[in-house]
């Protein structure tokens, strides 16, 4: 059932991705079509004078606006990457550390208390070192 409620979901994110594309393409080409007139821009202190048509000028500037937002983003959420990172490092330790439980378990080391925990006292390793995974 869980399958198909997340195709669901994709397909209506796909609709709504082209809800929101196609008007917005319209726009841009519309707005390209009606300003294609030549702008001239004077790059002081330099002695240089470009006149590109103002439709580039203007999605050019959009552009690098959008490119400056991704970086300024990117920058702000390392902090919450770093937190993911760790938070899977901590979870593939903890599930290589029940793995070693369970075959120490297996092999009689560790005996079974009545409610399937290993009794107290039971030396554990620390951390199963895996190599190139970093410590936390």
């Amino acid at each position: 059932m869980a399958a198909g409620q997340a195709q669901s979901a994709e397909a209506a994110l796909r609709k709504l991705s082209w809800v929101l594309t196609i008007p917005i393409t319209l726009v841009v080409v519309v707005f390209t079509l009606a300003n294609r007139q030549p702008v001239a821009i004077d790059l002081w202190p330099f002695d240089l004078v470009a006149e590109p048509p103002l439709y580039l000028l203007v999605l050019l500037t959009l552009l690098l606006g959008f490119l400056l937002g991704i970086v300024v983003l990117w920058l702000v959420s390392g902090r919450a990457r770093d937190r993911a990172r760790r938070a899977h490092y901590r979870a593939s330790d903890l599930e290589r550390e029940v793995a070693w439980l369970r075959r120490k378990q297996a092999e009689g080391q560790i005996p079974r208390s009545g409610n399937g925990q290993t009794p107290t006292g039971t030396q554990l390793p620390s951390r199963v070192e895996q190599p190139g995974v970093p410590a936390p």
